[in-house]
C-alpha cells in the first residue's frame, strides 16, 4: 500500500541522494523515489538555514500536477518536516482568501468596485468596524492587497456564516486528509465574531499542507492532490508504483478564479509584500507577476508570532505555487522574502549571493 502523505513526508526527511534523486530504502529492500528537484531543494534548505525561526517551513509545488518540487522545515532548531503536520497555526489574513472567494461567488463585482469601511485598518476592533460616524472607501483590489481588516469584516457580515462555510469546506477546513489534520473553523456567535473570522483575526486555524491545496484551488479552480512520491521500485528493480497527477474536480467557477487572480497580484504589486518583491526601480524581482496573500497573527499556544505567505506565479497563467510560514519573535525578515527567493530561483535561476541586502528590511515590522 502506498504511504499516505504524512508518512511520505517522514520518509523524505530520512531520504538520501542516489544518482541525483532523493531515495528512501524500505526494510524489504524496495526504494521510494521522490518528486523534489535537487537544485530547488538545496535552495529551500539554504533559505531556512540562513534565516532560521523557531518553527518554519517552505514548499514549492507544481499547481497543475500537485508535484512537490521542494520542501524544507525547522522545528525548535532542528531540521524537520513536522511543522507541516501542525494545524494550530492561526489562519490570520490568509482567511481573507476564503472571504474574498465567497464574496466573488455570491456577487457580480469587479476588482475595481469600491466598498465602505470603518478604520482602523489593522487593529482588532470589530465593533468599530461595523459602526462608525465617518466611513472610508476602498476598491476590492486595494483592500485585499493592503489586508484591510474592517472591510473584509464587513464583507463577511454581508455574506453570512453559511456562505463562508460553504466555501471553507471546499478548502478542507474541519477535515483530516491523508493522515494530516487540517485547519479548524469555530462558528461565530454574533456579527462581531463573524467579522473577526472574515478578516482572519480569530476563529480559524490553518495547516501548511492545507495551504498548498488552498493555493492550488484558488489560483486554478481545480482540486489537485499534492504528492511527493514519484515512484516505488522493488528490490529486484520492478517499478511497482508510478505517480500520476490526481485532479479531483473543479471547485471554483472560472470567472471567480480569473477575478481572484487579478485581485491577488495587489499584495505583491502595491500591498503588504511589495517591498520584498520589487527592487528600487520597481521591477519585480521574480521576473514574472506573482499573486498571493500575507498573514500575521500572534499565537499563545505556539509561543510566537505566526507569519504566512501563500502565492502563485505567473499570475496570468499559474504554473507553480509557494507556501512559507514561520513562528517566532518579530523579525524584519518575512516569509514573503523567502517566497520571493525561491520563486526567483525557479523562474530566473538567480541564487549566487543574496541580491537584496538584509539590512533593507531591518527597520520593517509590518507584513500583515
Amino acid at each position: 500500500m502506498l504511504p499516505n502523505l504524512s508518512l511520505a513526508l517522514w520518509m523524505f526527511q530520512n531520504a538520501q541522494m542516489e544518482n541525483g534523486e532523493y531515495v528512501y530504502r524500505m526494510s524489504d529492500g524496495s526504494k521510494v523515489y521522490f518528486t523534489v528537484d535537487p537544485n530547488l531543494q538545496q535552495i529551500a534548505n539554504t533559505l531556512i538555514s540562513t534565516y532560521p525561526r523557531e518553527i518554519e517551513g517552505i514548499v514549492l509545488f507544481d499547481l497543475r500536477s500537485g508535484r512537490i518540487l521542494a520542501i524544507a522545515g525547522l522545528y525548535r532548531g532542528e531540521k524537520s518536516l513536522y511543522p507541516f503536520k501542525i494545524n494550530k497555526y492561526p489562519a490570520a489574513s490568509i482567511f481573507k482568501i476564503i472571504t474574498l472567494i465567497s464574496f466573488l461567488e455570491n456577487n457580480d463585482v469587479k476588482p475595481e468596485d469600491t466598498f465602505r469601511f470603518c478604520p482602523p485598518i489593522y487593529r482588532k476592533r470589530p465593533q468599530k468596524w461595523l459602526n462608525c460616524e465617518k466611513e472610508y472607501f476602498s476598491t476590492l483590489y486595494n483592500a485585499f492587497g493592503t489586508s484591510n481588516n474592517p472591510l473584509f469584516g464587513r464583507l463577511a457580515v454581508m455574506l453570512g456564516f453559511p456562505s463562508i462555510m460553504n466555501v471553507a469546506r471546499r478548502f478542507y477546513f474541519n477535515d483530516t486528509v491523508d493522515g494530516i489534520p487540517f485547519g479548524i473553523i469555530n462558528p461565530p456567535k454574533n456579527d462581531y465574531d463573524l467579522a473577526l473570522l472574515g478578516s482572519g483575526f480569530d476563529h480559524s486555524t490553518l495547516n501548511p499542507i492545507q495551504a498548498i491545496r488552498l493555493t492550488i484551488i484558488s489560483s486554478t479552480g481545480l482540486d489537485v492532490e499534492p504528492y511527493i512520491i514519484s515512484r516505488v521500485v522493488s528490490k529486484n528493480g520492478t517499478v511497482i508504483y508510478r505517480a500520476t497527477p490526481r485532479v479531483l474536480g473543479r471547485v471554483l467557477r472560472e470567472d471567480v478564479v480569473e477575478k481572484f487572480r487579478e485581485i491577488a497580484v495587489s499584495t505583491v504589486l502595491n500591498g503588504t509584500a511589495k517591498k520584498y518583491f520589487k527592487d528600487g526601480d520597481g521591477r519585480v524581482l521574480t521576473g514574472v507577476k506573482v499573486g498571493g496573500k500575507t498573514g500575521t497573527l500572534s499565537s499563545k499556544e505556539l509561543g510566537g508570532l505566526v507569519e504566512w505567505f501563500v502565492g502563485f506565479a505567473p499570475a496570468e497563467n499559474p504554473e507553480v505555487g509557494v507556501v512559507v510560514f514561520s513562528v517566532g519573535n518579530p523579525s524584519p525578515l518575512k516569509p514573503q522574502y523567502l517566497a520571493m527567493r525561491i520563486l526567483q530561483a525557479y523562474f530566473m535561476g538567480k541564487w549566487e549571493g543574496i541580491p537584496i541586502a538584509y539590512r533593507r528590511f531591518r527597520n520593517n515590522s509590518s507584513g500583515l
